[in-house]
């Protein structure tokens, strides 16, 4: 029988030996070979995002290996070069690759006069490239005399089977930016290494720019100045000049390091920013922004289209086409901080980057922790109180009662004298009342004394809570995180529910007034947050008035409803009413309370749209009110 299993155990040892081997095999034939061929130099912002976006998202979504290539076309702009090295690139790939994915024009036209018959059916994904092209091969770029000459990239496709997508360079939008933010700009200085020295390019630009209204355009070109020059220029320039660019990689001696050198220089200058037209990073400090699409946002495309190619087939995937994602408009904060240009000049949608938490947002969790362990530290004393109170209690029993008894009482009315002497001036905050009675709670005699302390301590770590609730609620209002969840609400059940739960809390000879237009009226609104409002005005008005009354309720308005609580309380004088709606301002240091209730009402109700004010007249009362504007849905007179 032994010999039996072990022969069994040996059979399914060999089959597991000889099968992982041909799994590894199979799982390396399956692997997907990519070749990537870029037009630029390994260190350009631009398409550096844009490989490293592909090659991240497709390494996690596909079995792939991915070669990348640099053609460099920076560096030199004759066309043979390019052809040369594209040929000695095909032939030290012995095994085609899979897909290949190009980007940008340069790279693109080589290719097709480079390209060996026994590769003409791999698939390829264009990325990063214009919808226009120049057939660098047949073409003197410097003859070109209008960009209408420009032929239509789908026209260089021929044989090849090719899709992708193409991008749009966003001038006009971004000479419409300037406008915007900078009206008392009338020239505009470009700057653009044009390496191929279009002369079609400035006449074409110089339209635009003359359209969107700006009386000169001064094209600073790489192909005409050394990068020295170049910061010359632009130092020289006065504040009637705004500076965009397209990007200076190289100049007019092919300077390898020219992208470096201007920034350097550049930095030094603070007034110097640039608008951009496209995606060059944003980690440099000379750019303030501008109107395009992300190269983040384009190496996602690229990927999503190059998985749809391998997964489907080139023939069932999408065709050569703009870029799906959409341009934004991208602005660089810390840059625009050195500016005078406001944060409210910028359109709606801007995106800011570099933009630093507020202290709120970046120590949150360490204001929460400390808050804990401040508590899990009362909740220590509090514990070692009634240690040492048993301790005490065990060690009294063995003394003469009547001793005990005398010691006690002439030390329990020390103790009481101590405190009522002191009490106004020591006991300011939460934390040091309940501390304080702690500690006192310890020598209590019997329990009626005992829940009075434990009574204190409660209503103090109550306020304490409150304290850390309304400074969570303020930081969520000021990082714009507050939760809002609107809902069909009735507002007179609301005034209702609350008449209910602060008629108990008022001061006996105080009548809680509620005044309501409807018998129910029905809106869309944010219900904890309104109630939240009017609870925090309920509370302030029970905490200020001694007699009276407290009156509170609604009434309709134009374009929604008109909230108020008034009172017959203190009332507060003229040059302290800016004051009450700040925070952790208290008008009456003698009163319990944090200051920031007031706060949060504002910004729960700014929030919401409304208006927050208050009327109040000193030693007559107060009134708060705030607008909430809504459609009534339902209503019932």
């Amino acid at each position: 029988m032994s010999q039996t299993i072990l022969r069994s155990m040996c059979i399914v040892l060999f089959f597991f030996c000889i099968a992982t081997p041909h799994y590894a095999v199979s799982k390396e034939i399956d692997m997907k070979h990519i070749l990537l061929i870029s037009s630029y130099f390994p260190d350009k912002e631009n398409s550096k995002i844009i490989i490293n976006t592909l090659s991240h998202k497709l390494n996690t979504e596909l079995n792939c290996r991915i070669t990348v290539e640099y053609m460099d076309s920076e560096s030199s702009t004759d066309f043979n070069e390019w052809e040369s090295w594209m040929k000695e690139l095909f032939e030290a790939y012995k095994n085609a690759p899979d897909i290949v994915v190009i980007i940008g024009n340069e790279a693109w036209i080589t290719y097709t006069t480079s390209c060996p018959q026994t590769w003409k059916n791999i698939p390829i994904v264009l990325g990063s490239i214009k919808n226009s092209y120049i057939d660098y091969s047949h073409i003197i770029p410097q003859d070109i005399k209008d960009i209408k000459d420009i032929r239509n990239t789908t026209k260089s496709f021929g044989d090849f089977r090719v899709t992708g997508y193409y991008v749009k360079d966003y001038f006009k939008e971004n000479l419409q930016l300037i406008r915007q933010l900078q009206p008392e700009v009338s020239r505009i200085a470009y700057i653009y290494d044009n390496r191929y020295n279009f002369r079609f390019l400035t006449p074409y630009l110089q339209k635009i720019a003359h359209e969107v209204g700006f009386k000169e355009f001064h094209p600073l070109y790489g192909s005409e100045l050394t990068t020295t020059q170049l910061v010359d220029s632009l130092i020289s320039h006065d504040n009637s000049y705004a500076i965009i660019s397209s990007g200076w990689y190289t100049d007019i001696h092919h300077y390898s390091h020219a992208y470096s050198m201007l920034h350097n220089e550049l930095v030094l200058q603070h007034s110097k920013f640039f608008y951009l037209i496209n995606d060059q990073g944003t980690t440099n400090p000379n750019y303030l922004g501008g109107y395009f699409v992300t190269a983040e946002d384009l190496g996602n495309d690229l990927a999503e289209l190059t998985y749809e190619v391998l997964s489907k087939g080139i023939d069932n995937s999408r065709k050569f086409q703009a870029t799906p994602s959409v341009p934004k408009y991208y602005i660089n904060y810390k840059t625009l901080l050195k500016t005078n240009i406001a944060q409210s000049q910028l359109p709606s949608d801007t995106v800011l980057y570099n933009k630093e938490a507020s202290f709120l947002e970046t120590y949150f969790w360490q204001l929460f922790v400390g808050a804990l362990v401040i508590l899990g530290i009362i909740l220590i004393l509090f514990l070692q109180m009634l240690y040492y109170k048993r301790i005490t209690t065990v060690k009294a029993h063995m003394m003469e009662e009547q001793k005990r008894l005398r010691e006690k009482a002439d030390e329990s009315n020390r103790l009481k004298s101590a405190f009522l002497a002191n009490m106004s001036h020591e006991i300011r905050t939460p934390l040091n009342a309940i501390v304080g009675f702690s500690s006192q709670l310890a020598y209590a005699d019997d329990k009626e004394e005992a829940h009075t302390y434990m009574k204190i301590i409660e209503t103090n770590n109550a306020l304490l809570l409150q304290l850390i609730s309304d400074i969570l609620d303020l930081s969520k209002i000021e990082s714009g995180q507050l939760d809002f969840h609107y809902s069909e609400t009735d507002v007179v059940q609301i005034s209702r529910d609350l008449a209910h739960e602060y008629l108990p809390k008022i001061k006996e000879g105080i009548a809680l007034q509620c005044e309501l237009p409807d018998k129910k009226c029905v809106i869309y609104t944010e219900r904890y947050r309104l109630a939240q409002a009017i609870s925090n005005f309920l509370s302030n008005a029970v905490k200020f008035t001694e007699k009276g009354y407290i009156r509170f309720g609604f009434e309709h308005t134009v374009d929604g409803l008109r909230f108020f609580v008034e009172d017959t309380g203190k009332g507060i004088a003229d040059e302290n009413l800016s004051k009450v709606f700040a925070r952790f301002e208290k008008i009456d240091d003698f009163t319990p309370g944090n200051g920031l209730g007031m706060s949060i009402c504002k910004g729960i109700i700014e929030k919401m749209d409304g208006k927050i004010g208050i009327k109040s007249e000193l030693g007559k009362g107060s009134t708060f009110w705030f607008t909430l504007p809504c459609k009534i849905i339902s209503i019932e007179k």
